[in-house]
């Protein structure tokens, strides 16, 4: 099954296409990969990926025409997916992207879990090393080469049914766990403060993978924000970013948003 791959530089409303146009995704490398590149236990992935992504399958419910209709509830009439198996597979595209594109490798992709201390922090799924990054993604992210790339990105994955109007709403939930891994990490390493990628697969009916790679504008703004809200040992990282219009001043979420 080919799945149509959309590659950003921030939240650009027009992909770079030319860097790759689809990933060649069938069940059964799929579940292999996922029983390595998925956080949640679930039996035969590639079943799953055949129900779910390619025969879109929608299991129907009986009908009670007793159901006495109200404002609030209604019943429901089809069996909806889990979420931990499309956000295993959300994460399963992610790690698909990283191996074929960038040419990670499975010692090259770790799975996150914070320690207990910071359980209720927002965690990125992965950090991952990309090889050749540097060689494939130079021009969409224009890069500077005395600009040092982190050795290990947090990686984000999500996963949607349906993205309605073109909403970046995955994104920002996104990003909000790549704040956090920056927040974590901004006073042992702090020159990998900004550095993140998200991807988001759409599987209803457009299935596609959008990639959008994230990148530091004022990455000593961005350090200061960081410190100062670590210093205030508050959680609330959504209100000081809580709309791209505050965060394009510390990272650079291409043209379409660095104008607003």
């Amino acid at each position: 099954m080919q799945i149509d791959v959309e590659i950003k530089r921030g939240f650009d409303d027009d992909p770079t296409l030319d860097l790759i146009s689809s990933l060649d995704v069938d069940p059964k490398s799929f579940g292999i990969i996922s029983n390595w590149s998925g956080s949640y236990h679930i039996l035969e992935m590639g079943d799953h990926f055949r129900s779910y992504i390619i025969d879109s399958e929608e299991i129907e419910l009986p009908k009670n025409g007793d159901f006495p209709c109200g404002q609030i509830y209604d019943q429901l009439t089809h069996k909806t997916y889990a979420t931990s198996v499309t956000g295993n597979i959300g994460q399963c595209m992610a790690v698909i992207f990283a191996t074929s594109f960038l040419l990670s490798k499975p010692g090259d992709i770790v799975i996150l879990d914070a320690r207990r201390p910071f359980k209720k922090r927002k965690t990125p799924d992965f950090l991952m090393r990309f090889p050749n990054i540097s060689e494939k993604c130079s021009d969409l992210m224009r890069l500077d080469y005395s600009i040092q790339l982190p050795k290990w990105w947090p990686v984000e994955s999500k996963a949607r049914r349906e993205i309605i109007n073109n909403s970046r709403e995955p994104q920002e939930a996104a990003l909000l766990q790549l704040i956090s891994y920056w927040r974590t990490i901004v006073d042992e390493y702090p020159k990998n403060v900004g550095y993140g990628l998200i991807t988001t697969f759409v599987y209803k009916s457009e299935k596609k993978l959008i990639v959008n790679f994230i990148l530091p504008k004022n990455p000593e703004l961005l350090k200061e924000k960081l410190i100062s809200l670590n210093k205030e040992k508050s959680e609330k990282i959504s209100e000081l970013f809580k709309s791209f219009k505050t965060m394009h001043n510390y990272l650079d979420l291409g043209e379409t948003l660095n104008d607003i």
